[in-house]
Order: C-alpha cells, then structure tokens, then sequence
C-alpha cells in the first residue's frame, strides 16, 4: 500500500535537505575567519540562552572543601562551588604528589551515567579500562577538575534517582527552555565558572588549561571551548560529527538539543570556533551513535576552517577500533605536545 502521509525521518530530511545555515564555513582568508568566527559566537552564545543566565544577578563563588584524602599518588578534595544563585556545583580536585606547582590544570568532563565518580574512578565495575580519565590527568602529571553537572551524580533529582534513571536531563532542559536557557548552555556556564574557581589555586597555571571528555562529556567539552577561550586545548572524544548523522537521525538524550542551532551551523562550523587552538577529535571506528561516515565528513570540513585560520597542525583525529567509549591511545602526548 502507498504510504500517504511522510513520517518524521522523512519531515526532517526535507526540512534539512532545504536547510542554509547562515554560518556555513566559507572564509578564504584569516581576516574573512575572524569575522565569521566573532559573528557566529554572539549568536551561538544566544542561542545556548547563555545571555539570559548572565542577565541574572552574579554571585560570589563561595568555595567549600568537604572532603580531602590522599590517593596514594594524589590528593582528592570534594569541593563545592556555588555559579549562580541557587546552583552548587560539586566537584573533585585532583593534585599530584611531589610535583612543582603550577602545572597545567584539566579540566574531566563525564558522560551519561554516574557523573563525576566514574571519571575519577570510584565506580567498581562494568566500566572500560579507560573510563577513569580523570584519574589518568592526575597520573600524567596534571591537576584535574571533574565535576558533577547539572542533572546527574548527586545533581540528579530525587524522583529520578528513585525511578533508577542516570540522570534527570529531559526535566532539566524543559525547564531551561521555559527561561529561555538550555541545557548545554548551563553545563558551559558552569564550567566556565569551575574555571573561575581552579585558577585561584595556587597549584595551577592559569595559562594553561585543557579540558577533554567522553561522550556527553565530548560534547560539553567542545562547546566549553567554543566559549571559553581560557581552555587553551580540547580532546573530543565520541561526540564530533555531523549533527544530521548523530543527534538527528539517531535518537539521543533530550540535553544534546538546542533551539536552532543547524540553522547557524553545522557541527564542523560550530567546532571552528575552537580554532586556532588545538583541537584532538577522538571517535570510534563502531561507534553507532556517533557514525564514523559522519565523523569523517565533518572533520574534512574542519580542516578547511584549520588550514584558513592558518593552524592545520593544531587538529587531530584518532580513530579507536571500537565503538562509543573514550580511547586513550594519543590524547596524553597530544596534550603534552600542545599545552
């Protein structure tokens, strides 16, 4: 039988098919990049409603240290900060042992799932050797910030946790969006201010900051750079890609969603505004929500913005030979080489 009616799959191909992104990269030469970049952050930045959070009354940060033990080869404090009123943010800081502060300070952003414990790894078991990646900065030498963020680890709401889900993020977004916010925009807000908090410490360099992170953490990762040009180096991992290939045609948790934003930009677009700074794209070769068809079209677009904006050396890819989990195969050197 015909069908009639189109489903949504095919209602949004059309409306992508049609599509014009008013900041598709197109810059021939540095001074043209300049120009696009500054244009599309403003409007990047509006449309992660971070505006209508910097239109709320600021707030001092109020740092509280609940908790310090020694690892061994480290030293983990809990601490808590508050980045706007009503928001306290906890957070783990990482510091080495028998090393000459300041060093370079990290920035360990989780994905979905437990939140902050298991990037520093106190999660037990069914986890991927590499998932502590916080725990590996610490170990390479760096002091590493991994924070809960807003909607998972003790972030979560009550009701969710109690219906065993691992995080609270449709709720969180659908109220962000009633104030014109969004989730994304919050979780960069936040990290922006975790930065604000980590430079006062006396064990890190202030001009030296990198921050990496897996999956969701990939994602908070590349848009934290986007806005924050504190964070002089970012390792993506498993989120780069096209937004047609991953967040459109494959379902993903209501936080990935911002209101309009394929119509300033594709994903290489957006991560273009990371440029001149070192960029690492690391991804899954089966990776099935993130395709590595759509990984590699996106980064042969980025290389365009790169090469433009007169840095080609400072971007990577690294193609792990599974799926969606965070490989640590380069970017330890990568950072090394570029902080």
């Amino acid at each position: 039988m015909k069908k009639t009616v189109a489903g949504p799959l095919e209602y949004i191909n059309h409306i992508y098919a049609g599509l014009k992104p008013k900041y598709s990269f197109k810059a021939k030469n540095l001074a043209a990049f300049k120009i696009w970049q500054r244009r599309l952050l403003k409007e990047l930045t509006k449309a992660l409603g971070i505006n209508e959070i910097l239109k709320e009354k600021s707030c001092a940060l109020n740092p509280r240290i609940i908790e310090r033990k020694d690892n061994g080869k480290y030293i983990q404090e809990k601490i808590i900060i508050t980045t706007e009123p009503g928001v306290d943010i906890p957070f783990y800081l990482l510091i080495p042992k028998k090393k000459q502060f300041p060093l370079p300070l990290g920035i360990a952003i989780h994905g979905h799932g437990p939140g902050k414990i298991k990037v520093v790894g106190e999660v037990a078991k069914g986890t991927y050797p590499d998932d502590p990646y916080g725990k590996q900065g610490v170990n390479e030498g760096y002091v590493i910030a991994a924070p809960d963020l807003r909607g998972f680890g003790e972030l979560m709401r009550e009701d969710d946790r109690k219906d065993g889900k691992n995080n609270s993020c449709a709720t969180r977004l659908f109220n962000a969006l009633l104030f014109g916010r969004t989730m994304l925009g919050e979780k960069v807000f936040d990290i922006s201010r975790l930065i604000d908090f980590c430079v006062t410490r006396p064990e890190v360099d202030k001009e030296k900051i990198f921050c990496y992170g897996n999956s969701g953490g990939g994602t908070t990762t590349l848009f934290s750079a986007v806005y924050d040009k504190r964070i002089k180096v970012a390792a993506v991992s498993c989120y780069f890609c096209t937004f047609k290939a991953s967040i459109i045609d494959i379902r993903h948790c209501a936080c990935n969603y911002v209101p309009g934003m394929v119509k300033l930009g594709e994903m290489c677009d957006i991560a273009g505004l990371i440029a001149p700074r070192p960029l690492l794209i690391i991804a899954g070769k089966k990776d099935d929500i993130f395709p590595i068809k759509g990984v590699e079209f996106a980064y042969k677009k980025l290389q365009k913005v790169y090469k433009v904006a007169g840095a080609p050396k400072n971007l990577e890819k690294h193609i792990g030979p599974e799926g969606h989990r965070f490989y640590r195969e380069r970017i330890w050197d990568f950072i090394k080489e570029k902080i």
